[in-house]
């Protein structure tokens, strides 16, 4: 059998929420491998990762289950999508992800409703973010990271987004576990929710 490209993905439903589980394959966070994938959380008229929201999102996660295999000549086992744009990013930008990857998050992002939230936990050096964040000005783009993963910092990541031609998000530094609780995202309508940082038990 075929190793998927992006790795495999598990889709899990809860509720109004559908969950996918990217097995990447990488290296985690702090330099060993993942003890699990990369998660994304779509919201689709019932809240997101985290809770707190004033209204429900109405990401429409069926249409992104619906248009995702199109992307690939041969879903799940394409080595890349059909369309190579994220070719320079993944080139070009220090990451742990694949073009696979970037193809599947700028579809979801791209379903976001202009008043929803994209949000990134994990932004290293902004890959991924600039992938959603291609040919989607509408929604919220937002990115929290502690940046003391290797020599990640918030103006790398600020540089590789004007080198793609996109504008600085919102990026918030600290621990996501203590700047969700703060009320970092208090009244966001988070559509759009991507985990990508520590993968250990407890994360």
């Amino acid at each position: 059998r075929k190793r998927p490209g992006a790795g495999a993905i598990r889709q899990r439903v809860f509720g109004a929420r559908v969950r996918l589980e990217i097995e990447s394959g990488n290296t985690g966070r702090h330099g060993g491998p993942r003890e699990h994938g990369n998660v994304l959380t779509l919201a689709a008229g019932g809240g997101a990762e985290p809770r707190g929201c004033d209204e429900p999102p109405v990401m429409d996660a069926d249409r992104f289950l619906a248009e995702l295999p199109d992307l690939f000549e041969d879903f799940p086992g394409s080595e890349h999508p059909r369309d190579r744009r994220f070719q320079p990013v993944v080139e070009g930008v220090t990451n742990l992800a694949t073009e696979n990857t970037l193809a599947l998050l700028n579809l979801a992002a791209s379903l976001l409703e202009p008043d929803e939230a994209y949000v990134e936990v994990g932004v290293f050096h902004g890959a991924s973010l600039i992938a959603a964040m291609t040919g989607n000005s509408g929604p919220r783009f937002v990115g929290i990271d502690s940046f003391a993963f290797r020599d990640a910092s918030p103006e790398g990541v600020e540089r590789n987004l004007e080198r793609f031609g996109l504008p600085r998000p919102e990026l918030l530094v600290g621990d996501v576990f203590e700047l969700v609780p703060q009320g970092a995202l208090d009244g966001a309508r988070i559509g759009l929710w991507y985990y990508d940082a520590a993968h250990d038990y407890e994360s």
